[in-house]
């Protein structure tokens, strides 16, 4: 019975139907509306359904809005009936219809139901002024209540409300234990749209969305999100000779309201075993991929780059290391990998570049072979390979003669020299002068300045003492390395106990709150976005922020794939880990 305001059947002509109350009472009067807007100032008049079940009681009301922005006209006309039930009962009121340029446009049904009682009377006998359709909710919707493990579901929480809300925040954010959680961007002046639930418009406000995808096979509860915000209420008065204080506001009074919508399950299914191809990469969603080759022709000992593009719809990050086969003789540097999320308009799609820069060492003709990705694509249920062309290397005679005489060093064999020279201690020469007084020794002049020096350490220890008592922002700060220190303590005794996901997640916390404690920012509802921004603002290097970053993505997402981790791997990620924080220290 929810449908999006005005259904949209061209891009003239938009008709839509509403009411101002459903359920009503026999003997109740409510407002039908017909609203007819476009891009034309002569807008047609609209042909309404069969009322007969209603007495009309005034109408057609019609009132009209004409605007221009940026040069684009466009109009509304409203039509206005106030109409009383005769009898109870469930009654359809049809599509409202408008004839335009030859072509005709309906408006929703709305389904009316008539109560033998009005149900303001019955829920004022309750002690409920409430009416019978709420004029506040909060209504969470997925895209889809069953998906494969790792394919998206988008799940979208909204407001729907009538009359004036505003100061609107956040009390609980919904737990996604299960999923890896990509957050949509909520612009900071919330676009108010409209749609019809029951008959009944309502203003909707979007204050959160999220892509979800499940980490492992079942049902995957998301909790209730809590929200809260200013209601502006009208007074109501009982007696009309109340004139109510003086002081009453004449635009009402505001209410501050709780929201909480309901739990939601999704049922994620595991993806087929038949037909999973053995290199099949994790992937599910819709992707392609690109390559390129800067040189096929090169002199041995010169570097060649090798980029990778893969790119659509799906969680990137699940992506595994890439299966390439070089040549031996091929000297092979890391990637350099670069992951972007774009999160517009309301879709989530993502994109991973890499560049490999490979040295041949040895002249001769080589071939680099396709590079094969499997991804599982749930729109067709069906695993789809992605494949790059072949690329044959021609390498030649280096340049320059004697360059590199008896062959090539390659990096393995690179050392730091200045670790291995040790150089000779010599003994150091315990001399006393003849004739040397007491109070020209080292002790006698220590003890005369340590009364001092206590004093001093004191009257600083006070101070520092009072300044953490006080100042919230300087107590974080200079805490936050030891709460970090604390933090990982906890990881490495979950470590102990092959506890990987809580692991992981106890070093994310340990990552974010260093970060929030250094900035004095709250370390709940930061995102990596956030993160990013607040080092870049502090000054960091942009190197050491990758480096942050790719800890930071690891640990949340071994936290949601414990399985594809092991005890060696999460013991060299803490170290890593520990390290990032340590040269994070010097900048923040």
């Amino acid at each position: 019975m929810a449908g999006v305001l005005g259904p949209l059947t061209a891009k003239d002509i938009q008709i839509t139907a509403s009411v101002d109350r459903n359920p009503v009472g026999v003997g109740e009067q409510f407002v039908y509306q017909v609203e007819v807007t476009g891009a034309t100032q002569s807008l047609p008049e609209p042909a309404l359904p069969d009322l007969s079940a209603f007495t009309v009681i005034s109408g057609p009301n019609v009132s009209t809005s004409f605007q221009i922005v940026n040069g684009a006209v466009s109009s509304s006309k409203t039509f206005s009936f106030v109409l009383l039930p005769r009898r109870e009962g469930k009654f359809r009121l049809g599509p409202a219809t408008v004839e335009y340029k030859g072509r005709t446009y309906r408006s929703n049904d709305i389904v009316l139901i008539v109560t033998k009682e009005s149900p303001r009377v019955r829920q004022r006998q309750k002690g409920n002024r409430r009416t019978a359709a709420p004029r506040l909710f909060l209504k969470v919707t997925p895209t889809r209540k069953t998906v494969y493990v790792n394919q998206q579901v988008d799940v979208s929480y909204k407001v729907y409300f009538r009359g004036n809300v505003r100061n609107f925040d956040y009390v609980k954010l919904p737990e996604t234990v299960g999923f890896w959680v990509e957050e949509y961007k909520i612009p900071q002046n919330i676009p108010i749209s409209q749609e019809i639930v029951n008959g009944v418009a309502y203003n909707v406000a979007e204050v959160k969305k999220m892509a979800l995808f499940p980490s492992r096979p079942g049902e995957l509860t998301v909790s209730p999100l809590q929200v809260r915000l200013d209601v502006v209420e009208q007074r109501r008065r009982r007696d009309p000779f109340d004139l109510g204080d003086f002081f009453d506001s004449p635009f009402g009074r505001t209410v501050r309201r709780v929201l909480t919508s309901d739990p939601v399950t999704i049922v994620a299914k595991p993806l087929p075993e038949q037909g999973r191809p053995a290199n099949f990469s994790g992937l599910v969603g819709s992707f392609r991929m690109f390559s390129e080759i800067d040189k096929t022709e090169v002199p041995a000992n010169e570097a060649i780059s090798l980029k990778i593009r893969i790119t659509g719809s799906g969680n990137i990050k699940s992506l595994k290391e890439l299966p390439i086969n070089f040549p031996a003789s091929f000297e092979v540097f890391d990637p350099k990998v670069v992951d972007t999320i774009n999160r517009e308009q309301g879709r989530l799609t993502a994109s991973r570049d890499l560049e490999y820069v490979v040295i041949p060492r040895s002249p001769g003709e080589y071939r680099i072979p396709p590079l094969e990705i499997a991804y599982f694509d749930p729109a067709v249920e069906q695993y789809r390979i992605l494949r790059t062309p072949e690329y044959r290397i021609h390498v030649t005679e280096p340049k320059g003669a004697g360059t590199l005489a008896g062959g090539y060093i390659p990096r393995s064999e690179v050392t730091l020299l200045g670790k291995d020279i040790h150089f000779i201690k010599e003994d150091r020469l315990s001399l006393k002068p003849i004739g040397r007084q007491p109070y020209q020794s080292t002790w006698f002049m220590v003890a005369m300045i340590l009364p001092l020096l206590m004093v001093g350490v004191a009257y600083g220890l006070r101070n520092y003492q009072e300044k953490m008592a006080t100042n919230v922002e300087y107590a974080r700060k200079r805490k936050a390395f030891g709460q970090a220190r604390r933090r990982l303590k906890a990881a490495r005794q979950l470590l102990k106990q092959q506890k990987l996901a809580e692991f992981y997640g106890e070093v994310s916390r340990s990552l974010i709150g260093f970060v929030a404690d250094k900035t004095n920012r709250p370390a709940a509802g930061l995102l990596r976005e956030d993160v990013e921004k607040l080092l870049r603002r502090q000054g960091v290097d942009e190197p050491l922020i990758q480096e942050y970053l790719k800890y930071l993505d690891e640990a949340d997402f071994r936290r949601f794939a414990p399985a594809q981790a092991d005890t060696a791997t999460a013991q060299q990620f803490y170290q890593g880990a520990e390290e990032v924080l340590v040269k994070l220290g010097k900048y923040l």
